[in-house]
């Protein structure tokens, strides 16, 4: 047992990884991990959903516009194509990238680099496939809406960020779809074909310097955009909100069996050195049997779930804590987060509570790497943050070196004096 635990350890092991800036400004990011049987291979195009120089929708449109077929494969080959290197071709829209994505067998893994490649650069972009994907995107958002958290969640949204680029985090509307015409899509796809939007991220069993030049002669022909930070693309970076100016209520009406509250202001985002006690914070607040836990569910019996956490972007983002309860209970929980939130800022959390919130995430961190395609997830998400790239180790001690008065610094930051929008649904 024990050698079998070491060797999935050992697996998981990167070797040193590749980092390579192209003239045009693409990144090349690749990590072997020579132990391992696959390839994760995802381009990501830097300017989502949140890119406000293109219709509310086009995004996430264009995303599926992608694999709807290139000039040499239709939407069926395309996929027969990904099915037949051992993998399911993928391509979503998130709020500041796109990603196009595949996990191979390694033997495929430069197969399959080509076709992440040709699948964007590519696209045929055909007019009566827009209508398609637009009914198709339709349903999709009715079918959101047919819960009523979506509702909660995206008036959130709009109390919180009005005016805003963040107000996008709310799903457009059905009417948004539909105004969107092919001309916004391949206009949404030119913009992408800018070196600095691109980095192309190749983990597994992979030689290194093979997948590099590889990477280069796909992508070095795409023209230079704006020549992003080294350890960034070129994506969205956001105005800082404005503060509420007052407490904002809000109520949604909508038949459920459970009430539901969410308590939510707007940030100015977060340095790269506040990441891990922001992590921590919403942990001690609202983890499994922590703070909020044991006041509104453990010692009352209100309600079920407690969840506390945020959205992060380049200069913006948003804190929240929700729950659910019976909506008689709605007034007293909302009295007890405010209070939680002032007790973040007036007192260090505990030793116990940060070595909870610690072991606790070491864990999720060990999970997200586990596997070459969660790999490839966090170093995503570190290239949109503008982060370096660190390994599970790195991140772990950066975890372990915070401290409680970090937390409350940070917490006074977000929360103190700071007016809260409350929006209910019952």
């Amino acid at each position: 047992m024990i050698l079998v635990i070491l060797w999935f350890l050992l697996a998981a092991l990167p070797l040193h990884a590749l980092e390579r800036r192209l003239p045009n400004g693409a990144l090349i990011v690749v990590e072997p991990r020579p132990l391992t049987e696959t390839a994760a291979v995802r381009l990501v195009i830097g300017g989502g959903n949140l890119d406000v120089s293109a219709p509310p929708a086009a995004a996430r449109l264009h995303a599926a516009m992608l694999l709807r077929g290139t000039h040499e494969k239709d939407g069926f080959a395309l996929a027969r194509a990904g099915e037949e290197l051992g993998g399911r071709l993928s391509a979503v829209s998130r709020p500041l990238a796109q990603v196009v994505s595949i996990t191979v067998p390694a033997e495929n893994a430069e197969s399959a680099m080509r076709l992440v490649a040709e699948t964007f650069l590519n696209p045929r972009l055909d007019p009566a496939d827009l209508e398609k994907e637009k009914s198709l995107l339709a349903g999709t958002l009715a079918t959101e809406r047919d819960q009523p958290s979506t509702h909660r969640r995206d008036e959130v949204v709009h109390a919180v960020f009005a005016g805003h680029p963040l107000d996008r985090l709310a799903l457009p509307t059905d009417a948004q779809v539909r105004l969107v015409q092919i001309e916004a899509v391949r206009l949404f796809q030119r913009g992408r074909l800018a070196g600095g939007r691109l980095a192309l991220l190749v983990v597994g069993r992979v030689d290194p310097e093979r997948v590099a030049a590889l990477a280069a002669e796909l992508l070095g022909a795409v023209p230079a955009g704006n020549l992003p930070t080294p350890s960034a693309i070129e994506r969205p970076v956001l105005p800082n909100p404005n503060p509420l100016a007052a407490d904002v209520s809000r109520r949604i009406s909508k038949r459920t069996t459970q009430a539901e509250l969410t308590i939510a202001l707007a940030t100015s985002g977060l340095a790269d050195a506040e990441r891990p006690a922001y992590a921590l914070l919403a942990h001690v607040l609202g983890g499994f049997q922590e703070r909020l836990y044991l006041e509104i569910r453990e010692k009352r019996g209100w309600a079920y779930s407690i969840e506390a956490g945020g959205e992060d972007y380049p200069g913006a983002g948003l804190f929240e804590v929700t729950t659910g309860a019976k909506k008689e209970k709605l007034v007293d929980i909302e009295k007890i987060v405010r209070s939680e939130l002032q007790r973040l800022a007036d007192a260090p959390v505990t030793p116990d509570e940060l070595t909870r919130a610690v072991r606790y995430l070491k864990t999720s961190e060990a999970r997200r790497d586990a596997t070459n395609a969660g790999r490839a997830g966090v170093l995503t998400e570190e290239l949109l943050a503008g982060s370096p790239r660190r390994t599970y180790e790195e991140r772990i001690a950066l975890l372990e070196s915070v401290t409680p008065a970090q937390i409350q610094t940070l917490a006074r930051r977000l929360f103190a004096g700071k007016h809260l929008a409350v929006v209910t649904m019952y």
